[in-house]
Order: structure tokens, then C-alpha cells, then sequence
């Protein structure tokens, strides 16, 4: 149930704080003071997320939060994809021209998956909603609220149904995707197959060009590293033109020690020198041991040369540098694999959709005589709702329509026909010309599966569109009987018969101010709604006091 709104910035609310109730809920208002926007606020509950068409004229942004009176099947919906079971459940949805984020019990959430659970929690039917009443699929899924509980096991049958025509259309996807000309795909193969083959010869190794590179170029270099590297061990430790550095260094720091036994500042200059000196000692063991060990392999060199010419033609066509190819190597592997497999599925696949067709024809007659044992209990409701609807010479029935394809209601859809008049014959819904009609047809539904369905707040837009005010007392009874099966009901209503015997009375006003134009919600009661319908009679009749 819906507990509270508060919005701002939305459209021409600039802001906007309502309280709501369980029951009958009215809302009425002047032509254009802004009911529709009070239903795009209310739809934008049921997964209608568009921020760029919410954001009004009074800031940059706007925001929306709503609380919710959950369920214990909205909790556990809530639990399943791990939010917060909080009581109330808290949505807020807020956004700017560039950015919408919308939050379920404080936690973000996307878009789709908030559609999703509030597809179970409220639905909104628009003006002209009972248009969906054309539709055999619409139509078929009201059945199946019923058809579903009816005994036998119908909701293994259905769910059965469903596992299976996902697995259906898997198929049916894997089925275009396959490649038509086997030719065509053996070559591909073959090419792929070639290339890991070429790449996984090399027995590659990550940054091995590197570090072939850095030997290639000692070994090529030989004859200069020997001889500079000798110049400059001889420089440190034997030269017999000079003194060796090593040694001059060292006659340095002795002076200096004697310098420091005089004057105390010298101790810095003697740390330094010894610092040179280890440093220097370092050096020239570290050149006797690389000579001692550097020796002239014109073999290994070959090898590196070669070596590194293979990596460079691998790198040519797969690169451009060997991490490329060692992830080209990964993604030609898989291609390989996904054409090998599907070549594979090929083989199965004709039999699997032959054995699925089967399966799936033998659940569509099971299910479409549930449907029908179904059809016809909600036609006898919907003919006794319509006695009341002063449609008492309507007459119902149904008939099957076959999809050219299995679909995820069934390759059997169930349309309803109606005769609305005494030996008129039976008619699609589709055929039923006048918008009445077909709106009291669907408030007749609706009443009729009040305990089946899905949701428990439901909305709707004018549904007395097209009826006149003869008829605006007895929908606006139906409704209250229907919010009092425990279902919270929003009805935006321009007929007062109908506002009348609502519960609680909201009214939308639009205010003008110099420079802007703003709506506003409040709700009404006593003296102050007795004259809303008033006004929204012409004239003051007796009978309109609130009920």
C-alpha cells in the first residue's frame, strides 16, 4: 500500500507532500490543473523513469520519495534480491538533465530491477487502458490469474511451460546464429586452428623480446664490453702509468684522519670519502666477477637471432606487441572452440527442437483446458458485474486464437467474445466498437479478478471515460466494493457520482504567480469537498454528499 508521497520539482509541483489511505482514494481537480501530472507522478512508481520529461521550471533537479506499507511477498521479494526488508520500503528517485539514480530502501538500484519488483506491488492503467481489452495476449493473461489456481496442478503445468519455452527460444536464437554454409565455416576453422597452432609452437613467454634483446645485444657487442670494462678495472685497481683510484682514494681518506685528529669538521669530509670508497670497492668486485663469467657464445647467438626474428614476424601478424599476441592467441582459442561447438550443436539441434515442440504442444493443450474451465468461471462474474453495470444483455464467451509460433503465454491464446445485445452474434472484443463498452467490460474484469491479482494498489486514470453520468454512480459503487477487498484504489474522475463515493478526497489546483505557474495536491473533506462537487456537478444536487 501506498503511504506517502513527497516530490519536488516535478513538473509543476514544486513541491509537493501528500498522505494516502487504504480504501477508495479520489482525486479531482479543473482540466488542466495538473491530475495527469498527479498520474505521471504515480507511474513513475510503476517503472516509467524518464528524468529528462520529470524535471520541472523551479530548480535544475528533482527528487521523488515514496513509502510503501509492504507485503510479506514484497519482502520477500526484497530479501531475494538483497535489499533491506524495511517497513515502510522506501524508494527515491531523483535526477537532472545528465543523471538519474533511483534507491530502494537506501540502496541504489537500476532502473530495470525497480520496474521489475514494482510490477508485483502497483499498476497504472491509463486513460483508455480498457483499448487493452483488443488484445487476445492481454486478455489471456487475466485468464491464466484464474487458470492457475483452478485444481489439478495448473501452476506446475505453467511453470513447466515457461522453463521450457526459454529453452525454446535459446534454442531458436542458437538455431539463427549457426552458420548456414558448413564449407565456409571448415575453413574458418582451419584458419584458426592454423593460427593457435603458429602461436603456440613459439611457446611464447610474456616480455620475452625484452629480455632476448638485452642478451643479444652483450653478445653482439662482445669485443667493446670486454675491452672497456678491463680500462676500467685497471683504472680502479692496476695502472701502471698511475696510481690506482682504488688506492688514491685511499690515501685521501688516510690525510683527511690526520686532519680530523686536528679539527673536528673534518669528520664529514672523512664519512663521505669512506662512502666513495666502499662504493668504488664495490664496483671493481662486482667488474672482476662479471668478466670472469662473460664469455663468447657464437652459437647462443644464432639462437637469440632467430629467436627474435620469429617474435618479430609473430608480432607483425599478431601484434603489435607480444602481450597482443598472447591475447590474440586467447581469443582465437575461443573462436575455435564456440565454431567446433556449434558445429556440434548442429548435429542435435533439429532433434532438441522437434523434442521441444512436442513437450511444449503437449503443456499448451493441458494449459488451454485450464484456460478454458477457467474462461468460462470469469465470464460468469463478469456477466453478473455487468447486471449491475446496467449491461445485463451482455452475453460472453471465448474462443481460441493460435499463434504461428509458440509464444511465453502458449500457441493457443484465449480471446473473449461478447454479444451485446439479444440475438446479436458473438463478437471479438477487437469488434466491440463503443469505448464504453469496452470500459465497462474492463471494470467488470478487473472486479471480477480483485482477488487474483498480482498487485494490491492499483490506479486508474479516468476509467469512467466515455460513460456518462447515468452510469458514474454505479462505477463509482463497483470501485468502492472493489477497494474494499482489500485493494487501495486511485481513481482520477471527472464525475462527481463517481468522486462521491470515494473515501478520501484529494484535489490538484494550479496556482498563478507573476512569473510562473505552479500545481499543487491537498486533500479535501467536510464543507470544502461538498463544494468540489459541487463545482464539478454544475449544481448542487442532494445526493452528491459525500458517502
Amino acid at each position: 500500500m501506498l503511504l506517502e508521497v513527497h516530490a519536488r520539482n516535478f513538473l509543476l509541483f514544486r513541491e509537493v507532500h501528500v498522505t494516502f489511505q487504504e480504501g477508495f482514494n479520489v482525486i479531482t481537480g479543473e482540466t488542466g490543473a495538473g491530475k495527469s501530472m498527479f498520474v505521471r507522478l504515480l507511474r513513475s512508481f510503476s517503472g516509467d523513469f524518464k528524468a529528462r520529461e520529470m524535471i520541472g521550471p523551479f530548480e535544475e533537479g528533482f527528487w521523488i520519495e515514496s513509502l510503501w506499507k509492504p507485503d510479506a511477498e514484497m519482502q520477500r521479494k526484497l530479501l531475494q534480491m538483497g535489499f533491506p526488508a524495511d517497513d515502510p520500503t522506501v524508494i527515491r528517485l531523483s535526477g537532472t538533465a545528465e543523471r538519474f539514480t533511483a534507491r530502494l530502501n537506501g540502496l541504489v538500484i537500476s532502473g530495470s530491477a525497480l520496474s521489475e519488483w514494482l510490477r508485483g506491488v502497483v499498476e497504472v492503467h491509463s486513460q483508455n487502458a480498457f483499448q487493452q481489452l483488443r488484445n487476445p495476449a492481454y486478455q489471456t493473461r487475466l485468464i491464466d490469474l484464474v487458470a492457475q489456481e483452478l485444481p489439478g496442478s495448473p501452476q506446475q503445468t505453467f511453470a513447466e511451460y515457461r522453463r521450457l519455452h526459454a529453452e525454446y527460444l535459446e534454442l531458436k536464437q542458437l538455431q539463427q546464429e549457426l552458420p548456414g554454409n558448413t564449407s565456409e565455416v571448415l575453413r574458418t576453422l582451419d584458419f584458426l586452428d592454423f593460427q593457435v597452432q603458429e602461436i603456440e609452437s613459439a611457446r611464447l613467454q610474456p616480455n620475452e623480446d625484452t629480455a632476448l634483446l638485452s642478451e643479444l645485444s652483450v653478445l653482439s657487442n662482445f669485443e667493446t664490453l670486454k675491452n672497456n670494462l678491463g680500462q676500467v678495472l685497471s683504472l680502479l685497481e692496476d695502472n701502471v702509468e698511475y696510481p690506482p683510484v682504488v688506492q688514491a682514494v685511499s690515501d685521501v681518506l688516510a690525510r683527511l684522519e690526520q686532519v680530523r685528529q686536528i679539527d673536528a669538521n673534518a669528520g664529514d669530509w672523512c664519512t663521505l670519502v669512506e662512502g666513495a670508497l666502499e662504493a668504488l670497492s664495490d664496483v671493481s668486485r662486482s667488474l672482476f666477477d662479471y668478466l670472469d663469467h662473460l664469455e663468447y657464445d657464437e652459437e647462443r647467438l644464432r639462437e637469440l637471432e632467430a629467436r627474435i626474428n620469429l617474435l618479430e614476424t609473430l608480432k607483425r601478424k599478431y601484434g603489435p606487441t607480444l602481450d597482443d599476441v598472447l591475447r590474440n592467441l586467447v581469443s582465437f582459442r575461443q573462436q575455435r572452440d564456440t565454431l567446433q561447438g556449434k558445429l556440434q550443436r548442429v548435429q542435435t539441434l533439429d532433434s532438441d527442437m522437434e523434442r521441444l515442440q512436442q513437450e511444449l504442444g503437449r503443456l499448451d493443450e493441458q494449459i488451454a483446458q485450464f484456460r478454458d474451465q477457467a474462461a468460462t468461471i470469469v465470464e460468469k462474474r463478469v456477466e453478473q458485474q455487468l447486471k449491475d453495470l446496467k449491461m445485463g444483455s451482455v452475453s460472453l464467451g471465448h474462443q481460441v486464437i493460435r499463434e504461428p509460433d509458440f509464444t511465453p503465454h502458449g500457441h493457443q491464446l484465449l480471446e473473449f467474445t461478447a454479444s451485446t445485445n439479444p440475438g446479436m452474434p458473438q463478437l471479438s472484443m477487437a469488434r466491440i466498437a463503443s469505448g464504453g463498452e469496452l470500459s465497462r467490460l474492463f471494470l467488470a474484469l478487473e472486479l471480477s479478478l480483485r482477488d487474483q491479482l498480482p498487485v494490491r494498489t492499483i490506479v486508474f486514470d479516468e476509467i469512467d471515460s466515455g460513460v456518462g453520468p447515468r452510469l458514474g454512480d454505479l462505477i463509482g459503487q463497483k470501485i468502492r466494493q472493489m477497494s474494499e477487498s482489500g485493494l487501495q484504489v486511485f481513481v482520477v474522475t471527472h464525475l462527481p457520482q463517481v468522486a462521491a463515493l470515494g473515501q478520501w478526497h484529494l484535489k490538484v489546483g494550479k496556482s498563478q504567480q507573476s512569473d510562473s505557474t505552479e500545481s499543487q495536491l491537498f486533500p479535501v473533506s467536510g464543507e470544502e469537498r461538498l463544494q468540489e462537487l459541487k463545482e464539478m456537478q454544475g449544481s448542487p444536487p442532494e445526493e452528491l454528499k459525500p458517502k
